[in-house]
């Protein structure tokens, strides 16, 4: 009889670099200063530490700990996780909707590194070059229409989703190796980007600044953004959109 092939991490750096990039990742660059900005700017902080203190770190201890039972006998799907932990066949069909969970989240994050691919693809065409802040945010509002192009390829937004969709596939389909390959990869160049998107940010000048702001420069947006505004703390829906980004990230 063949004994079960257990999949496990190659290396503690591509453990590391997979949880990092699962932790941090695209929301925390272009989700978290709006929710900040939204709730309280600076203040918004107490709340989201709070979640991670109670949410965060409790719901990242069940999901390692149930992973890492399953793993001991060759289960890797929360079907087969559930039923190692309880034999009653409910817990099964329960930990069917874990896969589901698992696939909604997989397209949408597809969907939003196609967004990301095409933004790359015409910042190096030069797309962006002669347009003002708001004439690119113009662009992506015509972007998400089916039959538009951009680029003279129809159906651009399916064809970049589709190619983020396969690729995601690719990687997924060679399991803990594909994951902790791309981590390895990716999480570097993040830092890389991230840094180089830093330096950019605050050398702008006003160039970024609105009409309602025409000298506004990128401190004063940091300012704006990091000012405590602590009587937001007593308004339920800055907790609630805090609660939201680790119930939201553990579905």
């Amino acid at each position: 009889m063949s004994s079960l092939k257990k999949d496990s991490w190659g290396s503690r750096v591509g453990l590391i670099l997979a949880m990092a990039g699962n932790a941090v990742g695209l929301g925390n660059f272009l989700r978290f200063p709006v929710q900040a900005v939204e709730n309280g700017g600076g203040a918004f902080i107490i709340p989201y530490l709070v979640c991670f203190l109670l949410m965060g770190i409790p719901l990242l201890w069940i999901e390692w700990s149930s992973g890492r039972l399953g793993g001991k006998h060759g289960h890797h799907s929360t079907p087969f996780i559930l039923d190692t932990m309880d034999k009653r066949k409910f817990w099964k069909y329960l930990g069917v909707f874990g896969i589901f969970t698992n696939i909604a989240v997989a397209a949408y994050y597809c969907y939003i590194e196609s967004w990301t691919m095409a933004y790359v693809f015409h910042s190096i065409a030069g797309t962006f070059d002669s347009l003002k802040q708001s004439e690119v945010a113009e662009f992506f509002g015509s972007y998400i229409d089916i039959g538009h192009s951009t680029t003279g390829i129809p159906y651009e937004a399916v064809i970049f989703y589709i190619f983020c969709l396969l690729l995601n596939t690719f990687i997924l389909s060679r399991g803990l190796a594909g994951v902790e390959k791309a981590a390895k990869i990716g999480m570097p160049l993040l830092i890389i980007f991230g840094i180089f998107l830093a330096f950019k940010g605050l050398t702008l000048g006003t160039s970024g600044a609105t009409a309602e702001h025409p000298d506004a420069n990128a401190f004063e947006g940091l300012n704006f953004l990091w000012t405590p505004q602590y009587d937001s703390l007593t308004n339920p829906k800055v907790w609630l959109a805090a609660e939201a980004r680790y119930s939201l990230h553990y579905l």
